[in-house]
């Protein structure tokens, strides 16, 4: 049996929407650049798409290929990349994810999938080809702080035995955060017949990586509710399990106001330092008219100073207490409009807990006091807040926190589960970025 194996492969370490970025699809497994036998190459310059075969040693345009990025469109709010393949020759895909210097990342196998199409095997990899020029690839650039290699797809395309044709959708799954690159962290994989071409859905965690760089810094200023269970700790336990370089700084005081802050100028130094990219602001509930008004009013006098320090401002929602549960809507709408009012990012952690409720209402977000997150309250807010500053689904990280060395938290892993989804839930349905 004949293979045809199209390799895509990108050595590059930044990029911009004006640089040229080069995929090159090889037969014979050469990761070499070069213009070789049997190669094809897709070029990106900007948004535009070119597509290359190497004929007489020497890259020749060619025509027909399409692909599309969906944003947010994959399960479960992934990201998607559609490509179709011509029906002759394919008899199944293989996808995994690598690295530039050409280490495996991730890989969903196509084995169980079976034969899905069918047609007779081809007689040598030349003859291939012709519909080879329609195979595509993707390459996403990670743009960091520190210089980070772009993911890549390596497709795996097997020769077939004569088989009826199969017009059924299948996919196969792998589970979110199984890998520490979210542009590399293949999500599912499907595979349809339509008009005659295998269509191929590849959903990523993040194909964009449109979230905060792999090493950032964030500053939370607030009170209790911020610091309640070293929640700050928790979120950089988070962010590194998910291969992330997060600090956290934290300017809190109990039952502060936002307002207290400002007037004490208690974080005008971290604020100045310039270290940070994210300011996270926090105060009580601030449901009453009257109060949100003043959680405006005071987001809107430091927003200024969080510009000024080139960071971006956030508005961390919280939540009532016990007794007044009905004001859930009240306190959302709160941070919502003070985050807007300076066009800032809003974090819905308090919808995170009401979509918990709403799977399994025993869950125990509040401590003793009724008010207070508990531990899982306090995890479920940083999951939260890892999914605004990070734009990826937190789902299948581990309930198991780690920091500096010492565990800071053990969470139920049911109960973690159960969170992580409605942390991303809430996150898709409420969560504004800003600018």
């Amino acid at each position: 049996m004949r293979w045809l194996i199209l390799f895509c492969g990108l050595a590059c370490s930044a990029v911009s929407a004006q640089s040229t970025v080069a995929l090159h699809l090889d037969t014979d497994i050469d990761a070499s650049t070069g213009c070789g036998a049997h190669e094809l190459q897709l070029t990106a310059r900007g948004q535009d798409l070119r597509f290359e075969a190497c004929q007489d040693q020497r890259w020749v345009a060619l025509s027909g290929a399409t692909l599309q990025l969906i944003a947010d469109g994959g399960i479960d709010g992934s990201d998607r990349l559609v490509f179709g393949l011509p029906t002759n020759g394919v008899a199944r895909v293989e996808v995994s994810s690598s690295s530039a210097d050409g280490a495996t990342l991730d890989r969903i196998d196509a084995a169980p999938l079976g034969t899905i199409l069918g047609a007779a095997p081809p007689a040598s990899v030349p003859a291939l080809l012709p519909w080879a020029a329609f195979v595509l690839a993707f390459a996403v650039m990670i743009v960091a702080r520190k210089r980070l290699f772009a993911s890549a797809l390596l497709l795996l395309v097997l020769p077939l035995q004569p088989d009826p044709l199969s017009a059924t959708a299948q996919a196969l799954f792998d589970p979110f955060n199984d890998v520490q690159d979210a542009s590399g962290d293949l999500v599912r994989v499907a595979f349809l017949v339509e008009d005659g071409r295998l269509q191929v859905h590849v959903d990523l965690n993040n194909v964009e990586a449109n979230g905060l760089p792999a090493e950032s810094s964030v500053l939370l200023i607030g009170n209790s509710l911020t610091y309640a269970y070293d929640m700050p700790d928790m979120l950089q336990a988070i962010a590194a399990a998910a291969g992330k370089s997060l600090a956290t700084t934290s300017v809190t005081l109990p039952g502060a106001s936002l307002e207290d802050h400002f007037r004490q100028r208690t974080a005008n130094s971290e604020l100045s330092s310039g270290r940070h990219d994210v300011v996270i602001l926090q105060q009580g509930p601030s449901s009453l008219p009257a109060n949100q008004v003043y959680l405006r009013t005071w987001t809107e006098r430091f927003a200024p100073l969080i510009r000024a320090g080139g960071a971006r401002p956030a508005l961390y929602m919280v939540w009532p207490d016990a007794t007044r549960l009905e004001f859930f809507d009240d306190v959302r709408q709160s941070y919502s409009n003070a985050a807007l009012a300076v066009d800032g990012m809003f974090i819905p952690a308090g919808e995170a807990w009401r979509a918990a409720w709403s799977v399994d209402p025993a869950l125990p977000l509040y401590d003793n006091d009724d008010f207070h997150p508990s531990a899982l309250g306090a995890y479920a807010a940083a999951m939260s807040i890892f999914c605004a500053l990070y734009q990826q689904s937190p789902v299948n990280l581990p309930s198991r926190l780690v920091h500096e060395g010492s565990v800071i938290a053990t969470i139920d892993p049911d109960h973690a589960l159960a969170v992580q989804h409605a942390a991303w839930q809430a996150h898709r349905a409420f969560a504004r970025q800003g600018r």
